[in-house]
């Protein structure tokens, strides 16, 4: 069989759409075994692999679906134990901030998980990396009220946060930098970079502006966001390959009037591409971009 990584890989694509977009059902795969015996012997391992791929991506994404709908009740209260992992966002009527959860109920079971924590009007009692300790009300994110409209639930899904929580007690300040101290410095010099954005451009453009360079979209208006899905501009605002590759073209130029050797170069690059990639906040995206980056440059340079 030729090419058997890249039909593995028609299979694990056609098992996450049927997860995302179709109902469990056993027949689609009773279909693929009966084709089996049917068809002729040369092309008979070519389906077994493309059956086992889509077994196995279908089975982790309706595990992940299953996972997010039921980690939590909605409107329960929950006493969490976790970590801020963001710094604050100021909203009209609250602050928000990003929590990774050390455990709910004194269980570890859904440790890791990520939450936004609101609380009502401006507060900046919070740091990140601060571990807290609160009691608070769990609400499961909205859907899309209008057909092919913003699906803020699904969008919360692409970033690993799985709902909303209210505070309802006072907060207890367990430790403060229980963060990485990598992470730590990365963070500060984010909030450097958005800190003189701000200064320089008016709100909205320096909003935008954060989101293209960073990938930071959570102060930009929703209807905005919907206006670049409309208008098939939405990977702007997600930092992907198109970043990665202007960053390795930036750095490949700037060592080039250097005396570095090009080995030494393309370790530097490749440096600063898992820099960018912690910088922007290790979403899907700029992970696939850097990946692919990092294996191209050691590809030619490491054989």
């Amino acid at each position: 069989m030729k090419r058997p990584v890249l039909v593995a890989v028609i299979g694990y694509i056609i098992g996450i759409l049927w997860g995302l977009y179709l109902k469990f059902s056993i027949v689609p795969l009773l279909f693929f075994l009966l084709i089996i015996f049917f068809i002729k012997k040369k092309y008979r391992k070519l389906i077994i692999l493309i059956v086992i791929a889509t077994l196995v991506s279908n089975i982790q994404i309706n595990y992940l679906n299953n996972k997010y709908e039921k980690i939590y009740t909605d409107g329960e209260e929950y006493k969490i134990i976790g970590t801020i992992v963001s710094e604050p966002q100021e909203k009209e009527y609250k602050t928000v901030y990003k929590i990774k959860v050390e455990s709910i109920n004194g269980n570890t079971k859904y440790k890791n998980t990520q939450l936004l924590l609101n609380i009502k009007g401006k507060d900046n009692q919070l740091k990140y990396g601060d571990k807290i300790k609160l009691n608070a009300i769990y609400t499961k994110p909205e859907t899309n009220r209008n057909y092919k409209g913003f699906n803020y639930r699904e969008y919360l899904k692409t970033i690993k946060i799985y709902g909303n929580i209210t505070l309802n007690s006072k907060i207890q300040i367990i430790k403060h930098n229980n963060v990485n101290i990598i992470f730590r410095i990365i963070n500060n010099i984010k909030q450097k970079i958005i800190s003189n954005i701000n200064k320089m451009l008016p709100e909205k453009t320096a909003n935008m502006s954060i989101g293209i360079l960073l990938g930071d979209t959570d102060n930009l208006d929703n209807n905005l966001k919907e206006q670049f899905k409309i208008s098939s501009l939405y990977h702007i605002l997600a930092v992907s390959g198109t970043h990665v590759s202007y960053l390795i073209l930036g750095v490949a130029f700037i060592l080039e009037k250097t005396k570095i050797n090009k080995r030494k170069s393309k370790i530097i690059t490749i440096v600063i591409i898992i820099f960018f990639m912690i910088l922007t906040g290790l979403t899907p995206s700029v992970v696939r971009a850097g990946i692919m980056g990092i294996i191209l440059i050691g590809a030619r340079n490491f054989p």
